[in-house]
């Protein structure tokens, strides 16, 4: 490792590239390794730069503790106070003044800062950091600004710094921006892998214990364990509390926690170095990994898991799921262990699963929650992200989700654009449920200290679930009777906060504890608020019909099981099944209230097949949803809704459910015999019929309302109504139903194949006709099947001339053995057709000559 000077570091060898790429090309990717200083240090060197002018720099970092700390250092090598060249903005805290020249923001503030003002006039670099974390935020904010340049201001210039980062996608992303690299300062770090059970579970948290007891009695520096959530925080932290209670009491050894949720003074906390005789055991998520340096910190202990949230667009929700870390991610954490020395750190699974992991995380725009990023883009007049520059282009489904819900929320209007509510919710900087909330409850006259309350419950709702059923109420109480007053304390400043947010935007106007509204509500309501989609109906069975049509199931409780109308505010999503987590009851009448614009009202007018009549309902609809189901008498049905209705029955349940009989069929036949040779002829086969509408049989369903009714229609004049008047009169000459032959008989004719229609007749009635008929104006040869006397078929023939003076003379051979009763004449074209036998024949002529 390369000695430095003190109070220098890597990055400083790399910064004149840096300030010359954003001199020439306005454009950087500086990619440094951890401990390289790139987050304090190149801010601070683009001040004296003269393509800055007066303007201002953004640093952009992913936390807001890494912004307060990131400002801090700053303004303390500078000998300055935070707020003066180096100041800060989070959530609801800033620090800056008129000599601020580096303002150092998160993600979110860096959204609302371009929403009101796009162009960012005042600044004149805007630095993303950390950005291989690759949030949603940053991804978007990236876009935006890139945006930005492309179309308003040539000027600003961009610069987008990461420790491990696909470089090249990121510099061709902005337009072939200049790649510079630096070494990092870090220290050797010894890799142990000590195996674990292959599951985040009890038996791996008692394995960490263990690997604490073990740091602790053998290395004298600061621990830092990496845990994916806060339930696995708090039952090590449990675990210490017995471990330690004599070290925790005297203070010699301190626990601190690491969690977004907590507040920026606890997370302070664990970042500050412990006085001399005091070391700090620190419990944190992924938060952890990059943007902040935990003083004091020589092992880590891993246990290779993060809990990160996965949306479901088949679904329209997300949960929280625990899944293996990345190599990077375990590089970085391994990495917190040499910043500040050589250090250790243990690994909680075999090498081999370790050359399993994936190589990077898998960028959130892929997996994430995208309602607030998609109200984002339509703050910016984008309905979908086709138009941005990204490294990855969202889910086209959870997109078309999103705006769904959007539009559910009020944020946008039926074409997609922002509406004065949705920029509202957008301001607030929560999610825009929660957000949509806070200002329904304001709008009715809730009181918003219990509202705010709620919001912050459901933002850290995982907290106290516990893998367990909850009612939101009894995970609220769980709130405010929390395990410690910390709990407690930090669930009040934060609802505090919010509440001082909605002061701060103007929609909050009374002092909070002034604000005793007495209009009756309760969670459930606020709940349906938040959550709109998640409104579900008892289905009867144990199981609830979500009003997005999705099914789910009360999973290990009844508390519930019988309340007609639940939220459904957390669902696990199953293989088979959903189970709901966190519900709270909401009473019908509350639906009625709240969604009242949302209502529709229908009246169904349905052919019911058990009772074999018409029956109406008018039905009320919250989505998919019945909210009530009343019977409609038929005198007050529109005759326009009964024909519907039957027409519809029929199409269903098929057109062979009306009355069909031979003479029908064989009409309807003759027609698509006709049709088939000539498209000018209507379809009439079964699906042609049903295709044509059903105008063409308005007349006869008119006024029927029951199954007799139906039975009683005329088919063949229904089909008959198809043809004009020309048509009916070729139909009989061009497709008549029989044919005379030369015997006097009629023989009906088999049109069932328009292609080769059929006519089975006596081969002895077909004496003296030598040519075979046709029909339609194509002149289509019958298909004639001549019989025998029996009525078997002896022969079949389109060409009846050639049957004549070829194949007859064999086959008369055989009918005159079999029928030598019958007449088989040598020479049949010239012979009197006949039905009957030959004595037959001579009594007939016999009893001709006597009348004469």
């Amino acid at each position: 490792m390369r000695e430095m000077k003190k109070d220098t570091f890597p990055v400083e060898e790399a910064i004149p590239s840096v300030m010359q790429a954003l001199g020439h090309r306005g454009t950087g990717v500086l990619v440094a390794e951890p401990g390289a200083g790139k987050t304090t240090r190149v801010p601070l060197a683009c001040i004296q730069e003269e393509w800055l002018g007066e303007k201002k720099i953004l640093l952009l970092v992913p936390r807001r503790v890494a912004a307060k700390s990131a400002a801090h250092f700053m303004a303390a090598q500078r000998g300055e106070q935070v707020g003066d060249t180096v100041g800060y903005r989070i959530r609801l805290e800033q620090k800056i003044s008129d000599r601020t020249r580096v303002e150092v923001v998160t993600t979110g503030v860096m959204l609302r800062m371009m929403q009101q003002d796009p162009t960012l006039d005042q600044y004149g670099l805007v630095i993303f950091d950390e950005f291989h974390e690759r949030t949603l935020d940053g991804d978007l904010a990236l876009g935006l600004i890139w945006d930005v340049r492309q179309v308003l201001r040539e000027d600003l210039r961009i610069l987008v710094m990461s420790a491990t980062i696909a470089a090249e996608a990121v510099s061709e992303l902005l337009g072939g921006a200049p790649v510079i690299r630096s070494l990092g300062r870090t220290y050797p770090v010894d890799r142990k892998y000590v195996p674990g059970p292959g599951t985040c579970d009890k038996e791996l948290l008692d394995l960490i214990g263990q690997q604490i007891d073990q740091a602790y009695r053998t290395h004298t520096g600061d621990i830092l364990v990496f845990l994916p959530g806060m339930k696995e925080l708090k039952y090590v932290q449990q675990q210490l509390n017995v471990r330690y209670p004599l070290e925790l009491g005297e203070g010699v050894l301190r626990c601190y926690l690491l969690h977004s949720s907590l507040s920026i003074e606890e997370q302070s906390l664990a970042l500050k170095r412990c006085a001399a005789g005091t070391r700090k055991i620190v419990l944190a998520t992924s938060i952890a990994e990059t943007s902040v340096t935990i003083d004091g910190i020589q092992v880590v202990i891993d246990s290779g898991w993060v809990r990160k949230p996965q949306f479901s667009p088949r679904t329209g929700l997300s949960q929280l799921i625990t899944t293996r870390i990345s190599k990077a991610a375990a590089d970085q954490r391994a990495g917190r262990a040499g910043r500040q020395g050589a250090g250790l750190c243990y690994r909680l699974w075999n090498e081999e699963m370790h050359h399993a992991l994936n190589a990077y995380d898998e960028p959130e725009i892929r997996h994430a929650d995208l309602i607030s990023f998609t109200l984002e883009l339509a703050w910016w007049g984008l309905q979908d992200a086709s138009g941005l520059s990204l490294l990855d282009q969202p889910s086209s489904s959870a997109m078309i989700q999103a705006r769904e819900l959007l539009h559910l929320l009020g944020a946008t209007d039926d074409q997609g654009k922002i509406t004065e509510h949705g920029k509202d919710l957008a301001a607030l900087g929560i999610h825009p449920r929660l957000s949509h909330m806070l200002l329904s409850a304001l709008s009715r006259g809730w009181n918003v200290h219990e509202a705010c309350d709620v919001a912050v419950v459901l933002q850290h709702q995982s907290h106290f679930s516990g893998g367990s059923y909850m009612t939101l109420h009894e995970i609220i109480k769980a709130f405010q009777d929390g395990p410690d007053e910390r709990t407690y304390s930090q669930f009040r400043a934060e609802s505090l906060r919010l509440q001082q947010q909605l002061t701060i935007k103007g929609l909050y106007e009374q002092e909070y504890e002034q604000k005793k509204s007495q209009i009756s509500y309760d969670y459930g309501m606020l709940a349906a608020m938040a959550f709109p989609d998640r409104v579900a109906k008892n289905r009867g069975d144990g199981t609830f019909l979500l009003r997005s049509g999705r099914g789910a199931a009360l999973a290990r409780t009844d508390r519930l099981q019988h309340a007609p109308f639940l939220v459904a505010i957390q669902v696990e999503m199953g293989k088979t099944t959903s189970s709901i987590r966190l519900a709270e009851e909401v009473k019908e009448k509350q639906l009625l209230d709240m969604f009242e614009q949302q209502i529709t009202s229908v009246c169904r007018v349905r052919w019911d097949e058990e009772k074999g009549k018409i029956t109406g309902r008018l039905q009320q609809h919250l989505g998919a949803m019945v909210l009530s189901d009343t019977p409609v008498p038929l005198d007050q049905l529109s005759s326009e809704r009964i024909v519907e209705a039957v027409y519809e029955y029929v199409t269903t349940g098929g057109i062979e459910q009306l009355s069909w009989n031979k003479k029908s069929r064989q009409l309807q036949q003759r027609i698509q015999f006709m049709h088939a040779h000539d498209p000018r002829w209507p379809d009439v086969s079964d699906e042609g019929l049903l295709k044509r509408g059903r105008e063409w049989w308005e007349v006869q369903l008119d006024g029927l309302t029951n199954l007799q009714q139906l039975k009683q229609i005329n088919v063949w004049e229904l089909l008959q109504s198809t043809l004009d008047w020309e048509q009916s009169r070729r139909l009989e000459t061009e497709a008549p139903v029989d044919f005379e032959v030369p015997s006097g008989s009629r023989i009906r004719i088999d049109y069932s194949d328009p292609d080769q229609p059929v006519m089975a007749v006596k081969l002895q009635e077909l004496f003296g006709l030598s040519q075979t008929p046709t029909l339609g104006s194509h002149r289509i040869p019958v298909t004639l099947h001549l019989l025998s006397p029996a009525m078997r078929p002896v022969q079949i023939t389109r060409d009846l001339k050639s049957f004549w003076e070829q194949t007859y003379f064999e086959v008369r051979k055989d009918l005159k053995g079999k029928y030598p009763k019958h007449p088989w004449p040598d020479h049949p074209m010239e012979a009197q057709a006949t039905r009957r036998t030959k004595a037959a024949m001579e009594k007939s002529k016999d009893g001709l000559l006597k009348r004469k």
